[in-house]
């Protein structure tokens, strides 16, 4: 049976943040979107999908700029 959801450790694992970054960036509202079952915070690899969908692929940090996409450290990406 392929596997649904995701706990924030195997998210932060295949993003290659910390858990603390996705724990912020879920607190904050700009992370991708999870539910709440039981007491316990899950990803669907389909919303993962989304949000990273939704963030521009660049080639170098100057890219930043042209793309207009604002990185505030410790508040993740806007």
């Amino acid at each position: 049976m392929k596997k649904l959801l995701f706990n924030d450790t195997e998210i932060s694992g295949i993003i290659g943040i910390s858990r603390s970054t996705l724990q912020s960036w879920r607190w904050k509202g700009c992370g991708p979107r999870f539910k709440k079952i039981g007491g316990k915070v899950l990803y669907e690899i389909k919303e993962l999908n989304e949000f990273l969908d939704s963030h521009p692929t660049i080639q170098s940090t100057s890219q930043y700029q042209n793309q207009g996409v604002q990185v505030d450290l410790g508040r993740g990406i806007k």
